[in-house]
């Protein structure tokens, strides 16, 4: 579902669904890398649903020879659904795959769909459900922030009062503010906005 991130020569790469784990029933999902050409085409790690999470639904980014990416789905411990999904970090050298941040859905959020970008180190990411600001137990999403040590917290929760709602793409870094966009807001009946948020 997701574009390419092309580190050197190579092209790094998700899949949605595939290889191991329970996610639908379909596997879920893997890390490849590929050259430009098509050759060189291996899986470099495979998801299995637990507490890695499944079903990586976004853009890999590239920090310190670390790729990092968001699980929309299947983490563990906690969540009240099985939808809350992680924050994860690969190493291209090392191979090693490490779990950043499961989901709690209502203290942290649920859903990171929109991948995380790297800024001064820190990595910055949205979560369309969770949170405060409920709404049929459901929640509106909003902004975090999470260290490469694992450090998660929340930098704005989308309130659906003309702020945010929903918001499932990923942000964009300006002048210091981060921007984004979600699909929905109760103040404009449905139609979305765009928004900023400036990092604590």
């Amino acid at each position: 579902n997701a574009g390419l991130t092309r580190v050197g020569s190579t092209f790094y790469g998700t899949t949605f669904y595939g290889a191991q784990g329970f996610c639908q029933g379909l596997g879920c999902g893997t890390i490849f890398s590929m050259s430009p050409d098509g050759s060189n085409f291996k899986t470099l790690y495979q998801f299995t649903g637990l507490g890695d999470g499944g079903e990586p639904n976004s853009q890999l980014t590239i920090l310190n020879g670390t790729l990092y990416g968001t699980t929309q789905a299947w983490s563990v411990g906690g969540c009240s659904s099985t939808d809350c999904g992680t924050v994860y970090g690969f190493n291209i050298a090392s191979g090693k795959f490490t779990t950043l941040h499961a989901f709690q859905f209502k203290p942290d959020g649920n859903w990171p769909q929109g991948g995380v970008i790297a800024a001064g180190g820190t990595l910055y990411g949205t979560v369309a459900y969770g949170g405060i600001g409920l709404s049929n137990n459901i929640g509106y999403g909003g902004v975090f922030s999470v260290t490469s040590g694992g450090k998660e917290s929340m930098v704005y929760r989308c309130q659906g009062n003309g702020d945010c709602s929903v918001p499932e793409g990923g942000l964009t870094l300006l002048r210091g503010k981060l921007y984004g966009a979600s699909y929905y807001d109760n103040q404009y009946k449905g139609g979305g906005v765009v928004f900023a948020v400036t990092p604590g």
